[in-house]
């Protein structure tokens, strides 16, 4: 189990601080409950934050456990028209402050993340701001959340919105992004570091569901919600495989409202939404995968294609450019790339099996072992005063222990 005591060395006590979570309270990692191990709708993310506090053996707090003390609403739920509409009043009336009855519990932690939220930017920037003031030897770091960089980017076309997102970063200790390219576009507006932070991987436990190219079946899968830009290309360009090697089926998740006019007359299956094991186990059976949202993920589904030893073909996602750098796509007008790819992936086993193991090993620098101790690494050199000195000596961490 990877979910373990932290280095003799180096012991800290960690919380991840996001607008909601999946229960509506605090998440607590256990032994036998690592994050990968439960209910990712109800409970916590298999990826996302709920790793680092799983890793870290963290908190995973909701805001309102600051603002109220008590269980909020869970992510999964919807606000009401209710909840919304007091919302809005609480930035009238109180012009963006919030009142906090619970926020001395911040200060038992020595480190806390606080992740942005693209619709509640406010809140979380008021929190970060009193947090720091009532808990001043905590360190806080920050990150821009789960949503994507292409989603930072059209958001940034709002001027008050880009006002309080760079407000957001000066005030955090530090800035991490979880994905490589987003560094430099953000350090063009703050002179504060700017630290690419890849995410934690339950690799050691993910390992299980490898599966070598001989052990394949003739399917191939494609990723993601035909409502992302674009998955629709990868829903053409299995089309064309499929027209070609017609023994080969499609697969594709149920996402709801979804544009499957590409696959007429094609052969395909509609797979229900199922839970990441059983996602795991079945795309460790596909021949390859095809991943072509464009809009500068983090990268989840292929870091799991890496984990289960099917080769992911797609753009800009994080994890496609570190893990399977060789079926890089690059964005739309590349995707006919795509299809010479598959075919080579087809054809040509030493090809198939060295990108098999090169994913692998990038994934491996993922590991939560691995992620701890680059992480022990940079909170070290903060403390000490190192990093503002040389900015890039935790990028040279970095670089060791992926490669």
């Amino acid at each position: 189990m990877e979910v373990g005591p932290l280095g003799e060395l180096f012991k800290m006590k960690f919380a991840c601080v996001e607008l909601l979570t999946k229960s509506g309270g605090i998440w607590r990692p256990t032994p036998e409950r690592p994050n990968y191990l439960c209910d990712q709708r109800r409970e916590i993310d298999v990826n996302s934050f709920g790793c680092w506090a799983s890793a870290l053996e963290g908190e995973h707090i909701p805001l309102s456990w600051f603002v109220t003390g008590k269980k909020g609403r869970p992510a999964r739920q919807k606000a009401t028209l209710f909840e919304r509409g007091v919302h809005k009043a609480k930035k009238i009336l109180f012009k963006e402050n919030l009142s906090y009855r619970n926020l001395e519990y911040v200060k038992q932690f020595d480190v806390v993340l606080v992740c942005h939220h693209e619709s509640a930017h406010w809140e979380m920037l008021h929190f970060l701001k009193k947090a720091k003031a009532i808990s001043p030897t905590t360190l806080f770091l920050a990150t821009y959340g789960a949503y994507q960089l292409g989603r930072v980017r059209e958001l940034w076309r709002n001027p008050r919105w880009y006002r309080s997102f760079m407000e957001f970063i000066e005030t955090s200790d530090l800035f991490l992004i979880v994905n490589r390219a987003a560094q430099d576009y953000f350090q063009l507006v703050t002179h504060k570091p700017i630290v690419y932070f890849p995410p934690f991987y339950p690799y050691d436990y993910t390992r299980r569901f490898f599966r070598q190219r001989e052990d394949k079946e003739k399917t191939i899968f494609v990723a993601g919600n035909t409502e992302r830009v674009d998955i629709l290309a990868g829903l053409l360009r299995a089309r064309d495989f499929q027209r070609r090697h017609p023994e080969y089926l499609i697969k594709l998740t149920d996402w709801g409202k979804m544009n499957l006019e590409p696959l007429r007359r094609c052969r395909y299956e509609i797979l229900s939404r199922i839970p990441w094991q059983k996602y795991l186990e079945e795309t460790s059976r596909a021949l390859f995968i095809l991943n072509t949202d464009i809009w500068w993920t983090n990268g989840r589904v292929p870091l799991d294609a890496a984990a289960v030893g099917t080769p992911c073909i797609g753009c800009n996602a994080n994890g496609q450019k570190e893990c399977f750098p060789d079926l890089v796509c690059a964005d739309i007008e590349g995707t006919a790339k795509a299809l010479e790819l598959a075919e080579r992936l087809l054809n040509d086993a030493p090809f198939y099996e060295a990108t098999q193991k090169k994913a692998l090993s990038q994934l491996e620098g993922y590991s939560y072992e691995n992620s701890r101790k680059r992480f022990e690494t940079l909170v070290t050199e903060i403390r000490e005063g190192k990093f503002s000195e040389k900015r890039g000596s935790f990028e040279t961490v970095l670089e060791m222990s992926v490669s």
